[in-house]
């Protein structure tokens, strides 16, 4: 799974946020990301996974929501993780 901060629209790349863009594999559910998170130091850290689904099938890419603005910044040191999918 790659990461990279994500910016809604109308703000600077350099602002706080608390949302990660990841990009996934096309077999991978919620449940999936909450375990790779939680199995790399992210328990109780993460508020929310959203997969981006078309129908049932998975787009590729979806969105974790932290606690803190610092589990961003944490994140985006590791760059890449390894999940397992289910």
């Amino acid at each position: 799974m790659e990461v990279k901060r994500a910016v809604p629209k109308g703000e600077a790349p350099g602002d706080r946020t608390m949302k990660m863009f990841l990009k996934l594999p096309k077999e991978a559910k919620e449940d999936d990301i909450y375990a790779g998170l939680e199995d790399v130091g992210f328990k109780g850290r993460i508020d929310s996974v959203k997969v981006m689904v078309n129908g049932e099938v998975s787009r590729g890419f979806g969105f974790v929501t932290f606690k803190e603005c610092e589990d961003v910044d944490d994140m985006l040191i590791m760059q890449k993780i390894v999940i397992m999918v289910s």
